[in-house]
């Protein structure tokens, strides 16, 4: 009895929903159950007027998702699981606000479900991925990163907005079922009505998938090949274990090479190369941290002539530390491109977002010296320059810029990037990243990285290339189509045609969404705000109300 009262209640559908979103997202990927997550919330949205949204409920259907869902975050380090933990309980809350916020829109403003579902779900996925540098993985939409024709609509409004039309093609089924006889617009007419914007949606999917399909039939190209690793990450490494993980790559390189399938850009993944990289100015010297002259040239000098030796451009990450007016030095985990025919011709980038607790300690330097909490793998400065990198070969003329690890999960950096440059005068083209996932043991997270690669290329307009280390290393194309990726767990050397200038044209690049970015994700974020504060502020005065009465 007690399970047939739960079944009729609104929190079961939000439990249910919950299962649904799970199931939908890589690699589970069963695409069609994303359809039918808001149709339970809106289930429960209505539902709740008459039977009220235990919001105790709603917190622990978000916690029982996001647990297995991010799990991945624990294997680092057995301290890792307080991280989890903490990461869990933030992670529900954007739910709570959801569904708060969709019923006080619904409830007490009158706002129409199709309306109110999408507006509130925009808002609370915006502040997700913005609040503290963001969290965008397992996002409702990245369900369908496998099917192109239903994401082309990032391009508009980026992920959020995917996500948006989601709901409100859910809201306008749910709207239909408690359709009452007293409207004066039949139901067929709504109906209808539903119908004709998924065949516009189509129509602008399909329209932009044979854009770019066209433009790559006779235009220049250049070969990309992006090298995927197989060797976990162990914390604490040896000098000569980080040298074996080196090798890997050097192998598969010699292999490309012997077998006529030189490209003409080779891309290795994140902090890969084993030696640290040295940076001095005038004010230090080597001598002043007890290091040699040789030792500070001679990584520079290997890789001089290992590209010298391939004959082929390359871009890889590395560790470097740069010596300004004191000591201890900058640490950071930079991408460098590295050109055969040229001397000294070193081009750097150096992370921006790093990994919380992984990377750096928030507000580590105010806490004392003995007292200071150290990251996992090693402390690592922010990095604040955006660079624009050229590679020019005999067919074709390509600008790409980098980023790194989790750099392409974050929509709005990505777009910032492109846009910093683009006003700079570079024409980007492509993206790059470099990404070591050698922490999480083939779990979700490399899908769940995958995944947020394919709506930055949809969103950017841009070819992405992602290069990474135990993860899957893909060449996307502007559509979100995955042109070639390799397989879990394997040593691979993902190959690809890019065509960069032909595809800019094609789409007439900027996009939308580069160009105006997630301005209306802020206003569905600030209307959020609102009716929180609303509710807050009316159960106050009834609570006060109650207590004058009495």
């Amino acid at each position: 009895m007690r399970f047939y009262t739960f079944y009729k209640n609104p929190e079961s559908f939000v439990f249910w929903g919950m299962l649904c979103y799970y199931l939908a997202l890589p690699p589970t990927n069963i695409v069609l159950l994303a359809f039918l997550v808001p149709l339970f919330w809106g289930r429960a949205v209505i539902d709740s007027k008459e039977c009220p949204l235990k919001n105790r409920y709603v917190f622990l259907a978000a916690c029982l998702f996001w647990f297995p869902s991010i799990w991945w975050v624990s294997y680092p380090h057995p301290f890792c699981f307080l991280g989890l933990t903490a990461l869990v309980f933030v992670l529900s809350l954007f739910l709570l606000l959801f569904f708060i916020s969709a019923q006080v829109f619904v409830h007490r403003f009158y706002v129409p479900l199709p309306l109110a579902m999408p507006l509130c779900w925009i808002g609370c996925e915006y502040l997700r991925c913005s609040l503290w540098d963001g969290f965008s993985l397992c996002a409702l939409e990245h369900a369908f990163y496998k099917t192109p024709v239903l994401i082309q609509l990032a391009s508009i409004g980026g992920q959020y907005l995917v996500g948006g039309a989601v709901m409100f093609f859910g809201a306008l089924l749910v709207s239909t079922y408690y359709w009452e006889k007293s409207n004066r617009i039949p139901r067929w007419c709504f109906l209808t009505l539903i119908v004709m914007i998924f065949v516009a949606v189509g129509v602008f999917s399909y329209s932009r998938i044979a854009a770019v399909n066209k433009a790559t039939l006779h235009s220049p190209f250049l070969t990309v090949a992006a090298l995927q690793g197989k060797i976990l990450v162990k914390p604490k490494a040896s000098f000569e274990e980080q040298c074996k993980k080196f090798q890997q790559f050097v192998d598969v390189t010699k292999y490309l090479i012997d077998e006529n399938q030189k490209p003409d850009l080779l891309i290795f993944p994140e902090t890969i190369y084993p030696p640290c990289l040295y940076e001095f100015n005038d004010l230090l010297k080597p001598e002043d941290d007890g290091l040699t002259s040789e030792l500070v040239s001679e990584p520079f000098t290997v890789l001089e002539d290992y590209v010298r030796e391939i004959q082929t451009p390359l871009l890889l990450g590395c560790c470097l530390y740069r010596y300004k007016d004191t000591l201890p030095p900058e640490r950071f985990n930079s991408a460098m491109f590295i050109l055969p025919d040229k001397e000294n011709t070193f081009c750097r980038y150096d992370k921006h977002l790093r990994v919380k607790f992984g990377e750096y300690v928030p507000y580590a330097e105010y806490m004392p010296e003995q007292f200071r909490i150290k990251p996992i793998s090693s402390e690592t400065t922010q990095g604040h320059r955006q660079v624009a990198m050229y590679l020019k070969t005999p067919s074709a003329e390509c600008c790409f810029i980098p980023n790194i690890c989790i750099e392409s999960s974050v929509p709005a950096y990505i777009r910032n990037q492109v846009w910093i440059l683009r006003k700079e005068g570079h024409e980007v083209q492509m993206l790059v990243n470099l990404s070591c996932d050698g922490w999480f043991r083939f779990s979700r997270e490399i899908d769940q990285h995958l995944a947020a690669n394919v709506f930055r290329a949809v969103e950017n307009g841009l070819w992405h290339i992602s290069a990474t280390d135990c993860g899957f290393s893909a060449v996307i194309r502007p559509d979100g189509v995955i042109g070639a990726h390799g397989g879990r767990g394997q040593l691979n050397a993902v190959i690809e045609n890019v065509y960069p200038k032909a595809v800019l044209s094609s789409i007439q690049s900027p996009t939308i969404y580069q160009r105006f970015g997630d301005w209306y994700a802020l206003i569905c974020l600030e209307f959020i705000f609102a009716a929180v504060l609303y509710k807050i502020v009316s159960q106050i005065l009834t609570k006060n109300k109650s207590s004058a009465n009495i």
